[in-house]
């Protein structure tokens, strides 16, 4: 308990802008689940908003430890440590979140899924309209299309039914890419516009990344290159800004892909590798392994075609583990 409020009396940076800057907060956690104090250790998460610094930063294993630390030894079965259920729900799906960005999408799925039935019990509409867009978008990344169209348009009748902007505005921006899947850009843009307005209205900076980002794609694919890079860079910028390091990674990546389209290859390839060196830094296997198979086409389409296979072969072992 000393030990704890030692390191919670140590001061950080009025600008945090990486792991290190709140080491002293990650400590004062670690030595409150030692002394068994949880819902002091569920605050120093969430009163500090470390979680939300840490995610940003990209640092989702280190927020898994955080999180693991104040569950039970068996997380779905045995009884919470925390005296306020809300949070324990909280952790569970929070926890979700940080596996489906590790990748680990049938794990995020059953953190998902276990939030969701705890939201249930204790009738939180708002909380579980966001389990089940999550749940949503874990199925969208296995490739299961109709189940995610039909979580995503559940949790927008409930979000709209409570008057819950944010989650409003992130369940419009999904039927987005659900049509964006399906190849209907025009419709996406619809929804994409939608889902920005809402960002903009309530200060969601970090979606209003993604859906400027996800506007660039869709115009790309419509051909409107020029447009697209008008969206990309404004995602970037923004990015940037508030610190996201994904975010800031797939956007260059988008940049990237753009310009090498365009045939300006040595600028595509520059602007790919940044993404590349980003998802590493930030452990993000998917989009590592994304931007060595983007890199790979780019060296196929110079005819370096050692680099290439080189590049193949990386991107196809992280796709295997």
């Amino acid at each position: 308990k000393l030990a704890c409020e030692y390191y919670l009396s140590l001061p950080i940076p009025k600008k945090c802008t990486k792991k290190e800057d709140v080491q002293t907060l990650i400590e004062a956690h670690y030595h409150a689940c030692v002394a068994k104090e949880w819902d002091k250790a569920a605050g120093i998460i969430f009163d500090y908003k470390l979680y939300e610094e840490l995610y940003k930063w990209g640092n989702y294993r280190t927020i898994v430890d955080l999180y693991i630390g104040v569950l039970p030894k068996d997380h779905f079965k045995d009884k919470p440590l925390l005296s306020k259920i809300d949070i324990h729900c909280d952790i569970l799906g929070n926890l979700g979140n940080n596996y489906y960005s590790l990748g680990e999408m049938k794990r995020a799925i059953r953190y998902y899924e276990k939030a969701l039935e705890i939201t249930q019990e204790i009738g939180d509409k708002r909380s579980k309209g966001r389990w089940i867009g999550s749940i949503g978008l874990a199925y969208r990344a296995l490739g299961e299309m109709s189940k995610d169209i039909e979580y995503h348009e559940k949790a927008l009748k409930i979000a709209q039914e409570i008057g819950d902007r944010q989650n409003e505005g992130k369940s419009l921006g999904n039927i987005g890419v659900d049509y964006y899947d399906l190849s209907e850009w025009k419709r996406a843009i619809d929804y994409y516009e939608e889902a920005l307005k809402i960002a903009q209205e309530i200060g969601d900076r970090r979606s209003e990344v993604i859906w400027f980002g996800n506007l660039g794609l869709a115009y790309n694919d419509l051909g409107e290159v020029r447009k697209a890079i008008e969206y990309y860079e404004k995602a970037l910028e923004i990015a940037q800004e508030i610190g996201d390091k994904r975010g800031e990674g797939i956007r260059l990546g988008s940049l990237g892909l753009t310009h090498l389209a365009l045939n300006e290859i040595s600028k595509g390839i520059e602007l790919c590798e940044k993404a590349l060196k980003i998802a590493q830094g930030i452990g993000d296997r998917r989009n590592e392994g994304i931007w060595f198979g983007n890199l790979g086409n780019a060296y196929y389409t110079q005819d370096d075609v050692k680099k290439s296979i080189e590049y193949y072969g990386k991107a196809l072992k992280i796709a295997l583990e």
